[in-house]
């Protein structure tokens, strides 16, 4: 039998890698790619640090409310099952919370440079 402590811990950790991985790899591709062309390194939004912490208070809670009666009885090999399924909460309420947040919040279009003569 699994402590229940136990779960909750692996789901809050996985919430936490799969919600902090879905904030900053986006932000490391596009660093990597204006580095490649010469750009500016483009800065990090703030905004996806608020839609990371809410994905993972949202992720954390359902799955420490889940889990713990579903894998009552269950051998420990479940706790892989455990971790895995934190991390996509993670990623997917990140990855939702920003399409909405990206929405409500569109940013502003950047200004079209006057043409050289």
């Amino acid at each position: 039998m699994l402590d229940a402590a136990i779960v909750a811990a692996i789901v809050f950790a996985a919430s936490i890698i799969g919600a902090l991985a879905r904030a900053i790899l986006p932000y490391l591709r596009a660093r990597a790619a204006a580095e490649q062309s010469g750009e500016p390194t483009p800065p990090f939004q703030q905004r996806y640090t608020f839609t990371a912490i809410l994905a993972i208070v949202v992720s954390s809670i359902v799955g420490i409310l889940l889990f713990p009666s579903i894998i009552e009885n269950a051998p420990t090999a479940v706790l892989t099952g455990v971790f895995v399924y934190g991390f996509i909460a993670g990623w997917g309420s990140t990855s939702i919370f920003n399409e909405v947040m990206a929405t409500a919040l569109p940013e502003k279009p950047k200004p079209i440079p006057a043409p050289t003569p």
